[in-house]
């Protein structure tokens, strides 16, 4: 299980990437040149920098200076900044501030700005005592731009050329006034290509449709059989719920953002379908919360007991205190099991099988809090179970578990301790280079930056998957068995019988009256006759009724006597 979902993560991560669709960068139409005449030396020179002035002022001259400018690319970042020493510019322009306050007949308002790009490489040099390698400046090209900066404040845009699939330095000028100069990193982000396709709707339908809708249908598929075949055995997902993923994926999509928004431009633009794995996984999160099997909440009870006299003098017990746990159990195929809430526990029910509750073949009695008529919504639990009292805990629960534990090291039968295993190193060096190598030639090919970053860490979360082991649980309880449904049903009858009153002595009290009472009636009765009885009743305003309950008044029993 743990190699198959290894091999999922490299189909998932390698098939997007290798299958998209390239996107060639489209030529902004500048004046270029490619040109030698620039060495090494003379193109990395930076302009001088004046204290209490932003890091990108240069002087323009006796009266003027000049800044440069730039709009970060990432939604998070709003507004300009300036230019900044280490700083890579990932748009295809720059802005040139000017600030001229010599007199207007002394100002000429074109200037002419040139912009070189280069890469530092190396170059085979002869020499009396044979060839050497030393730096020089390759990959050069040359771009022309004319502009019109007047007196006072004004500002001009700087066209860069377009790097899509590698960084260039790019040193630029003031024909004018070669002091007024600077170096810069240059990586255009991704989003600002051309279509790869043209720009009509059938176009636009076909790219939709070979890019994004068949994807989408096809990840959604198979998360709609994934998802509920995995809820059918663990009962439900993580339970983390829908406000929790909702600000995992707010948070996510800010730092996206505010920091890697050019990998992830880059990663969207050179793999479309990639967008598509998202979204279904946005369905598959929403799925895992909100889908259920067999789940439901119990309350374990223990009472704590001492000996005690009922009312009638016979030996009873009395609750003294009691223990109280509700758990939650999943009623799943396999049976039920006892299950937690987390990604990680969810994780290892899912692989390990779960933790299997033992106990409920001993179960005599349990009470059902709920019903489908009555919803009690308070209730913390849907079943009531009482637990016997010997066992120390009301229930046993050891939880299921992940490990991760590299093979470096086995068992050695001589000296019964860990040594190096240089297969299990050798096994891991080899899954780390595969995978790695994989994600490497996958975002290579695709022109994705960060190949080495992105490679060390797909074989980080591909070595995990491979080398973490999931380890069932299990659940033990001890039901109380016995007389415990007639001690129950006993105590609830006599609960009923002296319900209103506001202790059991009042409700005893109550009762030795009502004795004492028709004894006394029983004796008077025994002392009179019949005609004094009928006499005492007829002078009273008594009704029949108040004599002795359920029988028929003096009165009546007289007459008929008669008859």
């Amino acid at each position: 299980m743990r190699r198959v979902t290894a091999l999922l993560l490299v189909v998932l991560f390698v098939l997007p990437t290798v299958t998209g669709v390239g996107v060639l960068a489209a030529s902004d139409g500048q004046n270029q040149t490619s040109s030698d005449e620039y060495s090494l030396d003379e193109l990395r020179e930076n302009g001088k920098r004046y204290e209490s002035a932003p890091p990108s002022m240069r002087f323009l001259g006796d009266y003027g200076s000049a800044t440069v400018r730039y709009t970060p690319v990432s939604p998070g970042k709003n507004g300009w900044k300036y230019l900044e020493p280490g700083t890579t510019i990932h748009s295809n322009e720059v802005a040139l501030r000017a600030v001229r306050l010599a007199p207007s007949d002394e100002i000429d308002e074109s200037l002419n700005v040139t912009v070189v790009a280069w890469q530092k490489g190396e170059k085979e040099v002869s020499t009396g005592n044979g060839t050497v390698t030393r730096p020089t400046a390759t990959n050069v090209s040359v771009y022309h731009h004319q502009v019109s900066l007047g007196r006072g404040y004004d500002l001009a845009n700087i066209s860069l050329p377009a790097h899509y699939d590698e960084s260039y330095q790019i040193t630029m000028w003031v024909e004018e006034n070669p002091d007024a100069r600077w170096r810069f990193t240059h990586k255009s982000v991704d989003s600002k290509k051309g279509l790869p396709f043209p720009a009509t709707w059938g176009g636009y339908w076909q790219f939709t449709t070979t890019n994004l809708l068949i994807w989408i249908l096809a990840a959604t598929g198979i998360v709609a059989i994934a998802v509920p075949a995995s809820i059918r055995q663990t009962g439900r997902g993580p339970n983390m719920g829908l406000l929790f993923w909702a600000i995992v994926l707010g948070l996510g999509s800010a730092l996206i953002g505010g920091g890697a928004y050019v990998w992830t431009a880059s990663l969207l633009t050179a793999a479309p379908p990639v967008a598509a794995f998202l979204i279904a996984g946005v369905i598959g999160i929403v799925m895992l919360e909100t889908m259920e099997y067999g789940v439901y909440r119990v309350a374990l009870i223990r009472l704590f007991t001492e000996e005690t006299k009922n009312p009638r003098g016979d030996l009873a017990n009395s609750a003294e205190g009691g223990e109280f746990e509700v758990v939650t159990l999943a009623q799943t195929e396999e049976g039920p099991k006892a299950i937690r809430d987390g990604i990680r526990p969810w994780i290892a029910r899912l692989f390990s099988g779960g933790s299997p509750l033992y106990g409920l073949d001993r179960l005599e009695l349990e009470f059902d809090l709920g019903t489908p008529d009555v919803s009690l919504t308070s209730s913390p639990a849907d079943k009531l179970i009482f637990v016997d009292e010997d066992p120390e805990q009301l229930i046993d629960y050891e939880p299921e578990t992940l490990s991760f534990e590299l093979p470096l090291t086995e068992f050695d039968p001589e000296t019964g301790e860990e040594r190096w295993s240089w297969t299990g190193a050798a096994t891991v060096a080899f899954y780390a280079v595969v995978s790695g190598g994989l994600a490497f030639f996958a975002l290579q090919k695709s022109g994705i930056g960060g190949a080495r970053t992105g490679a060390l860490a797909f074989a980080g979360v591909a070595l995990y998957a491979l080398f973490t082991t999931a380890e069932a649980g299990r659940a033990v309880f001890v039901p109380a068995v016995g007389c415990a449904q007639d001690a129950t049903a006993t105590a609830m009858y006599r609960e009923a019988e002296i319900d209103g009153y506001e202790t059991l002595e009042a409700a005893l009290n109550a009762l030795v009256e009502e004795r004492n009472s028709s004894d006394e009636l029983l004796d008077t009765l025994e002392e009179m006759d019949a005609e004094s009885v009928v006499k005492e009743a007829s002078s009273r305003d008594t009704s029949p009724g108040e004599f002795v309950g359920g029988s028929d008044s003096p009165t009546t029993a007289s007459a008929g006597g008669d008859d």
